[in-house]
């Protein structure tokens, strides 16, 4: 099961309630939706597609939820860089599995820092979102229980960089046990 399945669940069920609040700014869920499905279709334009692990540089946003939502519904994976690999490892790793970065500008940036990430053909600009023409049909890609949602790079505790890896089963039963 895709987590982006959950977004619809909610769609359908409470369309016109608030599903983020960032600032002075909030989005229901239906406009999350029509966001989601724009931008996906965007994404898919530029050449993303299942199964490609997309570098994203996008700080906690309703921007964010967007991408994310929007590799899901692709089925490509979003890849994160925590702190102390972005100080230690990002000079030394080749990112040789990475075939696209999603980002704010000041982020994309980090790409010229490394040779591999310069050279990708993908990069996009979420501020791209605001100018998108919304779509309100929204296909979501089928996905196994075991298939990545999310990578992230870190340091490790060693210094040396790892990957972290969580399914969509992982994820999906890691939300459900939260008790608010």
């Amino acid at each position: 099961m895709n987590l982006a399945n959950k977004l619809i669940e909610n769609m359908n069920k409470i369309p016109k309630k608030v599903a983020i609040i960032q600032d002075n700014n909030k989005i229901t869920y239906r406009g999350l939706y029509n966001k989601i499905a724009s931008f996906k279709d965007y994404l898919e334009k530029k050449g993303i597609k299942k199964g490609d692990k997309i570098l994203v540089l996008v700080p906690m946003s309703i921007e964010l939820y967007i991408t994310l939502f929007s590799l899901w519904s692709i089925g490509a994976i979003p890849c994160f860089m925590d702190a102390g690999f972005i100080k230690n490892g990002v000079k030394n790793n080749e990112f040789a599995d990475i075939n696209g970065i999603i980002g704010i500008t000041k982020y994309l940036l980090y790409a010229k820092i490394n040779k591999n990430l310069n050279n990708l053909k993908v990069k996009v600009n979420v501020n791209i979102i605001g100018k998108l023409k919304e779509k309100f049909d929204l296909q979501i890609q089928d996905l196994e229980n075991d298939f990545p949602a999310i990578i992230t790079y870190t340091s490790g505790t060693t210094g040396k960089s790892k990957i972290a890896c969580r399914t969509h089963e992982f994820l999906r039963n890691s939300s459900s046990n939260i008790r608010g």
